[in-house]
Formats: structure tokens, C-alpha cells, sequence
């Protein structure tokens, strides 16, 4: 089995002052486990999402904003080569740094009220 490994890192300000303690806690919740699966079905292989470092912290010069920080590991495997040559060819290669944005769905933001927030992505690409 093939596989390789995208670093993600992300980060967002976000204003709690306004919500409720039941919303900051779905929202901090959200950010530690996101539910990240394979939203492209024709990638011929699997997926696993991991958190390594996941950070909430108030911003000390702005009373009820809070900074959220996390890096996510994007764990890709595959078994069948041709397939995934196949798949290359029509989408983008392995080694691209924005493989993950391709590939993996609901990781890229967390819902507040009605608005969809983003975070700061940095796609540092595989790892050893």
C-alpha cells in the first residue's frame, strides 16, 4: 500500500462576546475534531485526519475574540498505482501541497450562527 502525509496548518479570530457558552463550546468543539472525510469520489483511496497541536486561546488585546490554531495531518493511502495514476492525471499529483484541498471536505472553516468562517491556511505539503 502507498500512502503520503499533508500538513495543514490553520488559523481564526473569531468574536465569541456575542454567543452563548452552549455556541462557543460547539464552536471550540468543531475546531478540536473536525469532520473531515474524502469529498472527491473518484480518489481511488482512503483518508484519515489527525490534529497533532490544537490551540484556543483569548486574544489579550481584544476582551471576548479568541484565536483558534491547529495542525492537521492528512494521512492519503491507495493500493491499486494505476488507479491512482489514472486519478493524477485528470486531478493533481500526490506531492501537490494543496493536495487536501482537493481531496478532503468540511475541514477549511466552522459554522457561526449562519455564516460559514475560514480559516488562515497554510498547506505546508507531505512530511516525512
Amino acid at each position: 500500500m502507498s500512502s503520503v502525509t499533508h500538513e495543514v496548518d490553520q488559523v481564526l479570530e473569531v468574536d465569541f462576546s456575542s454567543l452563548s457558552e452552549d455556541d462557543r463550546n460547539e464552536i471550540i468543539e468543531c475546531h478540536k475534531n473536525p469532520d473531515a472525510y474524502v469529498c472527491d469520489d473518484s480518489f481511488p483511496g482512503e483518508m484519515v485526519c489527525r490534529i497533532e497541536e490544537c490551540l484556543v486561546k483569548e486574544n489579550s488585546e481584544k476582551p471576548g475574540s479568541f484565536i483558534l490554531k491547529r495542525t492537521l495531518y492528512f494521512d492519503f493511502s491507495w493500493e491499486d498505482e494505476d488507479e491512482m495514476s489514472e486519478w493524477e492525471e485528470d486531478n493533481t499529483t500526490t506531492d501537490d501541497a494543496n493536495l487536501p484541498s482537493y481531496v478532503v471536505g468540511d475541514y477549511e472553516g466552522v459554522c457561526i450562527g449562519d455564516a460559514m468562517h475560514d480559516y488562515e491556511t497554510d498547506y505546508r505539503g507531505m512530511t516525512v
